[in-house]
């Protein structure tokens, strides 16, 4: 009972993780599961196949249980997480009810490991001291259930052990922050931005010119895109431009609360967040038919679409299309306008460079081509100081990413009485051999939208495409996809799950759950019979010497061979008279035991006394 006890440990030291992260409730249900089956301790003795299959019906209770009992609010663990949570918790307990199962208690703690971690993916002040209970716990019930050293000895055997692993992760935290560190003050010494106030890095509600610097090295997966073939996937848009950073005026900034259900069963393509908790969408500009889980949402004049307050946005379908829903506001005052102190500067360059143009798309294309030919695309430069980022890239440096060419593009054309806005957000190009395109953190980029009669909103990149390698179109191998497709088939199967009715997920697991119990309840049936019928046909004692010296005169006896086939391929008559007299006395009750105990005592007797063939 003692060694159960603390077998169960780890088991509820993760369950008790995922209370902190989650819900209490869900937490001391699980709770209560793990101490009642480890009172009941191992019941089944059954095959490695049967035993997977007890796994399979634990993790299933463990999703159909989070299923039911658990509703994520802000600030909590992920629905998914919670369910695979649940799920690697009761496939590891699930394991407690068998007798000796293969790879022992430490696949047992491997599963419940896995719960723990998915239980980390919500930020959790404890989360730090159960993991450390957990590998003291987990160290010692491991050396309990081998029992590989002296009891004496244990106490000591699992302090080295749990000081070992304390001192790795130590070392791997502390050495992977300061790496981190180290290259955040490497950046900052590169790359100066023009500004008396802290740069804003990544997508917020201002876009300082090398905002996405910290996005452009990082290989983290953000979004997967599923349907027809599309790109830029605008997620911030700005419309004022003041010294080195953009921002959304006034009359932008205010969103109202907006319901995007599926209007339809249709459409051409499915965005899915794949990073945690991403607090606005990313949708191209030609998208209609909107639809978003959760389908409350908060949509702003510039079309973009947010979560509500700490909400997050996991899933976004439409079909290819102009705007019917979170639409965008027609061309404003602010579209037009060009910050007072670049004014001059700016305007005199782009009548220079549009002189030959009559048309506004003339006119865009005049702009980009001069930035395509003429400026060179760099991330590591240095700004003039006192000289607006701008102005130096476009009159002294010419060198520069994204945001400086987006920022040029969409100044000049505004310049030139085009009305522009800038948008940041992420160009889709790595596609997965598995049919569909993962988007990462390094595929970040900033463009333009511009306004042109007859057309409407347009989006035009004066960036150079051949400096953008991390956003050419390119086939992924199957090697770096081949982790994404579980998460896609997870997605999928929680899709078609969460269409179920909640009478038709019991039904099915339910009787799922009965025919996995009677599959695994008959395997331990045979196990026994066939135990019992080992024993049953187990040599009785006086026997296996007259079965030994048949065996060393050269006639041995196969593990499947009836005595009386053996008996009939003996040269000598009295061996096989004997084999028939035990045979009919063994299994049908005919004859005398003693008396046959006695002749085959004689029998080997005369066959130890006979020579040995050479």
């Amino acid at each position: 009972m003692k060694r159960r006890l603390l077998g169960a440990l780890p088991l509820l030291l993760a369950a008790a993780a995922l209370g902190h992260a989650a819900a209490w409730p869900l937490a001391l249900v699980l709770l209560a599961v793990i101490a009642a089956i480890s009172a009941v301790g191992p019941r089944w003795e059954v095959d490695a196949g049967r035993q997977f299959l007890s796994s399979v019906v634990g993790a299933g209770a463990g999703y159909l249980l989070a299923s039911f009992a658990y509703e994520p609010q802000p600030g909590w663990l992920g629905d998914g997480w919670a369910k695979l949570c649940c799920s690697a918790l009761l496939a590891a307990l699930a394991r407690s009810l068998l007798v000796a199962p293969r790879a022992g208690y430490a696949l047992t703690l491997a599963l419940t490991f896995a719960a723990l971690t998915f239980a980390g993916k919500a930020r959790n002040p404890a989360y730090a001291g159960y993991v450390v209970a957990f590998l003291v716990s987990g160290v010692w019930a491991l050396e309990e259930s081998t029992r590989r050293i002296s009891s004496v000895l244990e106490p000591r055997r699992v302090g080295t052990a749990a000081g070992v692993l304390a001192l790795a992760a130590a070392l791997g935290l502390g050495a992977t922050s300061g790496l981190l560190q180290l290259r955040a003050w490497a950046q900052g010494r590169s790359r100066v931005t023009n500004s008396a106030v802290p740069a804003s890095v990544g997508f917020s509600e201002r876009m300082d010119l090398g905002a996405l610097d910290g996005l452009l090295d990082s290989q983290r997966r953000v979004l997967r895109v599923r349907g027809a073939r599309i790109d830029y996937l605008r997620g911030v848009v700005f419309d004022r431009y003041e010294g080195g950073r953009w921002l959304a005026s006034d009359a932008a900034l205010g969103s109202a609360k907006a319901s995007l259900d599926a209007v339809s069963p249709a459409f051409d393509v499915e965005i899915e967040a794949i990073a945690d908790r991403l607090e606005r969408s990313f949708i191209p500009l030609q998208a209609r038919q909107l639809q978003t889980t959760p389908s409350t949402v908060l949509v702003d004049d510039l079309g973009v679409v947010r979560a509500e307050a700490k909400g997050h946005l996991l899933r976004v379908r439409f079909l290819r299309g102009s705007r019917d829903r979170a639409p965008v506001a027609a061309p404003r005052a602010s579209d037009l306008q060009l910050p007072r102190r670049l004014k001059r500067r700016i305007e005199a360059l782009a009548g220079e460079w549009t002189r030959a143009a009559t048309t506004e798309a003339d006119k865009l294309r005049a702009i980009e081509t001069h930035l395509m030919t003429e400026f060179s695309y760099a991330r590591d430069f240095e700004r003039a100081a006192g000289m607006d980022p701008l102005l130096a890239f476009l009159f002294v440096d010419k060198r520069g990413h994204c945001e400086y060419f987006a920022s040029a593009l969409a100044l000049l054309g505004r310049a030139a009485g085009v009305p522009t806005r800038l948008v940041m957000g992420y160009r889709v190009s790595e596609r997965s051999p598995f049919g569909y395109f993962v988007v990462r953190e390094r595929n970040a980029h900033a463009w333009v939208e511009a306004w042109l009669p007859g057309a409407g909103w347009v989006t035009r990149d004066a960036t150079p495409a051949l400096a953008q390698a991390q956003n050419s179109e390119r086939q992924a191998s199957y090697y770096e996809s081949s982790l994404d497709a579980l998460g896609v088939g997870y997605s999928d199967l929680t899709d078609w799950l969460g269409q179920r009715t909640l009478g038709q997920t019991s039904l099915a697991w339910l009787i799922g759950c009965a025919v996995l119990a009677a599959i695994v309840a008959r395997g331990a049936r045979r196990r026994a019979r066939a135990r019992a019928l080992a024993d049953d046909e187990a040599l009785l004692p006086f026997m296996q010497p007259l079965i030994d010296m048949l065996d060393k005169a050269g006639h041995a006896r196969s593990p499947d061979e009836p005595l009386e086939r053996l008996a009939a391929r003996l040269p000598d008559a009295e061996p096989a008279r004997l084999l028939r007299r035990y045979s009919a006395l063994r299994y049908g009750g005919v004859g005398d035991g003693a008396a046959l105990a006695r002749d085959v005592n004689a029998s080997v007797a005369v066959l130890r006394r006979r020579p040995r063939r050479a």
